[in-house]
């Protein structure tokens, strides 16, 4: 019942290859990012007030995301 080297590279690839996790500054309000297909959590920080949304990106097109604080 030990791990095999496929479950070691199935974990790296879902805990960290296909995971996108960044925190960045967004001057002016706007941020753009690239991620694999599928559900996200942004949270959204400023003045002291945090506000967090889920969106999804789906395949091939530009997912706009707006998140008032």
């Amino acid at each position: 019942m030990s791990p095999k080297p496929a479950y070691n590279v199935i974990c790296d690839l879902f805990g960290r290859e296909w995971r996108t996790n960044f925190d960045r500054d967004a001057p002016g309000g706007r941020l753009s990012f690239r991620g694999f297909c599928g559900t996200y959590e942004v949270e959204a920080t400023s003045n002291g007030r945090t506000v967090k949304r889920q969106f999804h990106v789906g395949h091939g097109k530009p997912t706009p995301v707006c998140v008032t604080i």
